[in-house]
């Protein structure tokens, strides 16, 4: 059947552009559409109730006849992301007009279940998608429309329907499925009532008819105290909804209805708005928001508590292709109380929207704006305020706590502006103990020297007319001073609230130092120098993906604004809404294979899939991946704000020839054919969508870039830093060639966005000495004009990562500005978060990044707590400063907590390696002091405390695996029979802390027959590559075998021939070595040898050796206790 459908594509193809065919000559794609071979093809009950006929036919011998039920023919071969012309005839007579309808589904990689076409069919009290809808009495009628099948749809099926229970019949004739190039037909939407209401039985008056859900257990249709009529709905748990009601994309509606709650939680009834449509992807409408099970979610309104009827209204907007929309009437599942739902109501309207900016503004414009004044009134006290007066050299904004300054923002200002000084104001008083309220605003201007924020007032023009705001760019502010005043205007209203939060930190000295912790200096008196400075941040697009990073007030507070990946799900508050979400938008990303699935194509064209990626040169190929590209993007509202991100799969790539030989041509980068297939991607898909914008990564294979081509400026690239050695910077020691890399991407692309990775996905509670190199990798990047954007790959694994806010608010000023004092800023940071202890963990600091240095231990996105860097000495001096911090914060909670959570990552490394440490202290005659008890219980209290969820990439703290680390006695290894006769130059022993465990169920457990009584365990139905050890771990100089220690857990019975596990490398992407269980000792661990070998140090993250299971259902469990490296003598064989 795949065959059929890809050479009905093929022959479209040609007849579309070489020879121009009549849709008279295309292909029905249907058996037996005419039903000349009675009922051959298709199937259903239908076919008992009624059959193939021949009375009457529309054309030839007979007619397929439906009395009830239905008749269906699947398996119709399609493919993906094409369109379909279906056409048919339908003859009823006296059957309930709505009774008769066809409905269509598709199968395949990529399909929804559910129903698809233009129109709706009411069914059973529920409205359902559908092809055609019929009934009555009427002879043969055509009937016509045009479907896309789904991306990764590779099957259709179609349904002739009549509605059971009903009378007459149906027939049906002349079944017809084409491929076509029309454009698929638009949804035709039911008539409305000539009032135009959309909401059916909006007062509830015939029950709950139109009406549906779960609610229906607890509540319903109830006749006490209704708002007008006779009946109303209760809602005691759960909800009511009506769906299927036709609107129109574009329209604006005002949705009214009125609300009674009794004894419910505030926040616990809510009313939420959905749409259905082409190129809707689901989702909430609304201006609030509600809280639903630790998310946030859109809703209409949100209310609770025991108040009488109370009226609410919006105006929505309803979204391009929107079709119909669904209304929910809620209230939250195990709540106390009911809610009650009268006159429902939805109209069309002239109105503007309502947004959630808006209702925002209004809220906090009539807590923070006093009333008016009389107009002449208010216009001589804002022409008083723009009198000329000289310019002090310094200001005194309060004296003696008393205010001496008020902040003036304008009537009409936006919820962000207005917020913003109202902040100023907020702050200015905690600092001083002065009252700065209320608010002087234009239609209520005050006396005496003013602090006036944002560009919509009646004063900034006049006091600055020459600010060129273009120049400003969206984040950039000014900060002026003018006579006695002091203007703060952005570009934007987002601009302005970055100059507000740049002149509290770096003038007044307010610190956000972590999500939960402010820093604000307490000062009677403040006097500064009259400020006059323009602030633009160096790089437009500034995120770290971090808990801490994604708290969307802290992130603000110190000038970020990328809106990425699971950020951009984390709604804002209005007065803080000014985000990028340009980039890495959800929905508007997907991979080669996603594009292109394999199920859909790979057994036509195994050639297509080239060596874990796509034949990037392949014509047909790029087609593909333009047409899925465009089918994402049709229909989303400005798409060509958004670059797609039309990304890698994310793996390795062993290339096809004809991609070789393009990178053959371009410096042997593999990344050659990558660049070429994405401009010409890029072309095909702005013949459609020309505004479209595409953005690809550069990682693992395709870092490097190519020579001697170009890349248009629509067309973003972002490099991924994956194989970065964190103990210096991008362009220093280990990383010096991926400096170069970035830096020849900067010749070659207009438009860079670098991911940087600066949290260690193996230690999120370990010591990461990456603190400074970070800071001076901005600033080294800073001098790449075409890098325009950083986006950080932090902790968003867990709370309360190693440094996890330092990081953030330090990077946040790097990003802001380069050139900031990187030592003075940390010193500064831990001076306000640490407190009297801030000199000791500044000390810290600088031990961990001179030990670093000392040991020349690379610090992977991946470092395990084995590291080298992580002697005896680091830890004992850490131990004792931290012991220091704590005495000087001891009578001070919150100081001594913020201690405790930093000195969680030394008590970490000692409790796992307390074995090592206490017997190199013996030989040292060393002071080491363990205290295994308080320190274990300090460490398992303040993991609890901060929430600390993952201490790896991993949720294995709930499954215990950090417990076992902790408590696990360790022994001293044995060394394996093959390393007893070596110097110890010669052979080195990785344990199981120190090789790479993937995922949830791969653990360290402890086992007696292990080297040491420690071993990873795996579970042997796993088959994926998820035991590794990077290649970076090799020693860097010399060549080198690498060996496995492997036991085998299996079920009796297993045959001497079955593979029992795989070990192998990568690159070439490849399944590895099978070893079966005839090459084992039972029960014992048993060192294995990898193939392809000897190895050279690599720090490529895609160079790994791997175990993985082997698929038999014999083996319980995999155990790797070490590798093992042996150095091979030099021209050995050719090293990898």
């Amino acid at each position: 059947m795949r065959a059929l459908s890809w050479m009905a594509s093929v022959f479209l193809l040609a007849g579309a552009v070489f020879v121009p065919v009549s849709p008279m000559l295309a292909e029905n794609i249907v058996k037996n559409g005419g039903f000349e071979d009675g009922p051959s093809g298709w199937w259903g009950k239908g076919v008992k109730s009624g059959g193939v006929i021949p009375d009457k036919p529309a054309a030839g011998t007979g007619s397929m006849q439906i009395a009830e039920d239905f008749v269906c023919q699947d398996h119709i071969p399609v493919t993906g992301g094409k369109n379909y012309k279906i056409s048919m005839k339908m003859r009823c007579e006296g059957v309930p007009d709505g009774a008769v309808y066809a409905q269509l589904s598709f199968r395949g990689g990529g399909a929804s279940p559910g129903w698809y076409g233009p129109a709706v069919a009411n069914v059973d009290g529920r409205t359902e998608k559908a092809l055609f809808v019929g009934g009555g009495t009427q002879d043969w009628k055509d009937y016509s429309v045009v479907v896309r099948a789904p991306d990764g749809a590779n099957q259709m099926l179609l349904y002739l329907r009549k509605i059971n229970g009903t009378p007459g019949t149906a027939a049906f004739d002349e079944v017809q499925v084409e491929p076509t190039s029309e454009a698929v037909t638009k949804a035709q939407p039911p008539p409305l009532p000539p009032d135009g209401q959309v909401v059916s039985n909006g007062g509830f008056e015939k029950g709950a008819s139109g009406w549906w859900g779960n609610g229906a257990k607890t509540g319903g249709v109830v006749t006490e105290m209704p708002a007008g009529g006779l009946q109303c709905l209760k809602v005691a748990s759960s909800f009511f909804c009506q769906d299927g009601r036709p609107v129109e994309e574009g329209k604006r509606y005002k949705i009214t209805m009125k609300i009674r709650s009794e004894n419910a939680p505030e926040g616990s009834v809510y009313v939420q708005l959905s749409y259905r449509g082409a190129s809707i992807k689901g989702g909430w409408f609304g201006p609030n928001v509600v809280n639903v099970d630790k998310r946030t979610e859109k809703a209409l309104f949100v209310t609770g508590g025991t108040h009488g009827w109370e009226e609410y209204s919006c105006v929505v907007q309803a979204p391009p292709t929107a079709e119909q929309m669904l209304l929910y009437l809620r209230k939250k599942d195990g709540t106390d109380g009911a809610a009650y739902f009268d006159d429902v109501s939805m109209l069309p309207t002239e109105e503007p929207e309502t947004t959630a900016a808006g209702l925002r503004r209004e809220e906090l414009a009539a807590k923070w704006l006093s009333p008016a004044l009389p107009e002449a009134e208010a216009a001589a006290g804002l022409a008083a305020a723009v009198g000329t007066s000289p310019v002090p050299a310094r200001l005194k904004l309060a004296e003696n706590g008393r205010a001496l300054y008020r902040v003036h923002v304008g009537t009409v200002a936006g919820v962000i502006e207005l917020n913003s000084a109202n902040d100023l104001a907020d702050y200015l008083g905690r600092i001083t103990g002065g009252n700065f309220q209320p608010l002087s605003h234009d239609a209520h201007p005050l006396d005496g020297p003013l602090i006036v924020v944002g560009r919509d007032n009646a004063l900034t023009a006049k006091l600055c007319p020459d600010i060129d705001y273009a120049k400003l760019g969206d984040d950039g502010f000014v900060l002026r001073t003018v006579g006695q005043h002091i203007v703060i205007a952005g570009n934007t209203p987002g601009g302005t609230m970055y100059g507000v939060n740049w002149f509290l930190d770096h003038l007044l000295g307010v610190k956000w130092l972590s999500p939960d912790y402010t820093h604000v200096p307490a000062s009677p008196s403040v006097e500064l120098a009259a400020p006059n400075e323009t602030q633009i941040p160096r790089f437009k697009f500034r995120q770290i993906l971090s808990v801490e990073g994604q708290d969307k007030p802290f992130a603000a507070r110190n000038l970020l604004n990328g809106n990425s990946h699971g950020a951009a799900s984390l709604l804002p508050a209005p007065e803080i809404d000014h985000w990028d979400g340009s980039w890495q938008r959800p929905g508007l990303t997907a991979s080669f294979y996603q594009l292109m699935p394999p199920k859909q194509y790979m057994s036509q064209h195994p050639d297509w899939f080239a060596g874990g990626q796509v034949a990037m040169m392949n014509p047909e190929v790029r087609q593909i991946m333009a047409d899925g590209i465009i089918e994402r993007l049709r229909g989303v509202p400005n798409y060509g704000d958004y670059w797609f991100g039309f990304m890698d799969n994310d793996w390795g790539w062993d290339m096809d020839p004809a991609s070789a030989a393009f990178a053959k041509e371009h410096g042997g980068a593999p990344s050659a054919p990558r660049v070429d297939m994405t401009v010409d991607v890029e072309q095909r898909v702005c013949k459609v969508l020309p505004d479209a914008k595409l953005a690809f990564n550069a990682y693992h294979w395709s870092f490097t870039p190519p020579t001697n081509m170009a890349i248009p400026e629509d067309i973003l690239v972002y490099p991924m830093t994956i194989h970065v050695d964190y103990s210096t910077p991008l362009n220093q020691g280990r990383n010096k060639k991926l400096g170069e890399d970035i830096a020849g991407w900067n010749r070659i692309a207009k438009t860079i966005l670098l991911w940087d990775h600066v949290t260690n996905f193996n230690g999120f509670i370990q010591p990461t000495p990456n603190i400074y190199p970070i800071a001076e990798s901005i600033r080294w990047l800073s001098g790449l004009e075409n890098v325009f954007g950083y986006f950080a790959e932090g902790s968003w694994n867990t709370k309360s990562a190693e440094f996890a806010s330092l990081r953030v608010w330090l990077m946040g000023r790097m990003l802001w500005d380069p050139q900031t004092n990187i030592q003075g800023a940390v010193g500064e940071y831990c001076d306000a978060y640490f407190g009297p202890a801030g000199k000791y963990l500044k000390q810290y600091i600088d031990l961990m990044h001179e030990a670093s240095v000392r040991s020349r231990a690379a610090v992977w996105e991946k470092t395990n707590v084995d590291s080298a860097m992580f002697t005896l000495d680091f830890i004992t001096k850490a131990d004792a400063l931290f012991a220091q911090a704590e005495a000087a914060v001891v009578n001070d909670p919150t100081y001594l907590r913020h201690v405790r959570q930093a000195r969680m990552c030394v008590d970490y490394v000692i409790l796992v390696r307390r074995k090592e440490y206490a017997g190199a202290a013996a030989r040292e005659k060393a002071g080491f002091v363990l205290d295994y008890e308080n320190r274990k219980a300090r460490f398992n209290k303040t993991i609890e405390d901060e929430k600390v969820t993952q201490f790896r990439q991993a949720k294995t703290i709930v499954t215990g695996e950090l417990a076992t680390m902790i408590d696990m006695e360790r022994k001293d290894s044995t060394p394996p029979e093959i390393a007893r006769n070596l110097q110890p130059a010669d052979w080195v022993e990785i344990n199981d802390i120190g090789f790479n465990r993937y995922f949830d169920k791969i653990v360290i457990t402890s086992d007696p027959l292990a080297s040491d009584g420690g071993t990873v365990k795996m579970p042997g139905d796993i088959n994926g590559p998820f035991i590794q050890l990077k290649h970076h771990k090799l020693p860097e100089e010399g060549l080198w075998d690498i060996y496995a220690d492997v036991r085998v857990e299996a079920e009796d019975g297993a045959s001497p021939d079955e593979i029992a596990f795989f070990i192998g490398n990568n690159p070439p992407q490849t399944g590895g070595m099978g070893i079966k269980f005839s090459q084992l000792k039972p029960g014992q661990y048993n060192l294995i040898k990898t193939t392809g070998g000897p190895f050279r140090f690599d720090q490529s993250d895609g160079k790994i050796t791997f175990i993985r299971g082997g698929g038999s259902k014999k083996v319980k469990n995999i155990y790797v206790d070490r590798f093992i490296f042996v150095r091979a003598k030099e021209g050995t064989a050719a090293a990898r």
